[in-house]
């Protein structure tokens, strides 16, 4: 191994990578009610309960520049389209797994209808190459 490897090896060794295993599908981010000004209930409680998850798994801010997302939601049903289930998820990690969603520069999502199976959202955050 020279020396640019083991330099390589080292960098991707002090990556923080966030994983998330969380017990629940997606729910799409919902527009703001034009008489009430706020966002719809369902959103509002499903970032809620994702910011609680992700607190549980104690990891710490990731203030790096570029991040990279990536998403994979089991659903019992289909519900809205996978960007607004992206934006609800984007929102909710705030300023818990990440300053601000505007860090994200990689996203890969896929979102599976699998009737059979109990609904799941995993996700995985990771550094990016300067």
């Amino acid at each position: 191994m020279d020396w640019w490897d083991e330099f390589e090896r080292r960098q991707r060794d002090k990556r923080l990578d966030q994983d998330y295993n969380m017990p629940l599908g997606p729910q799409p981010w919902q527009r703001i009610n034009p008489k009430s000004g706020q966002n719809q209930l369902k959103t509002r409680r499903y970032e809620e309960i994702v910011a609680t998850l992700a607190e549980e798994e104690e990891y710490k801010r990731n203030l790096h520049p570029r991040l990279s997302l990536e998403v994979l939601f089991l659903s019992t049903k289909k519900v809205g389209d996978l960007s607004n289930c992206i934006k609800s998820l984007e929102d909710a990690l705030n300023r818990i797994s990440y300053h601000d969603d505007r860090q994200i520069d990689h996203l890969n999502a896929l979102r599976l209808y699998a009737p059979s199976y109990p609904e799941r959202t995993l996700v995985r955050i990771s550094e990016l190459a300067s």
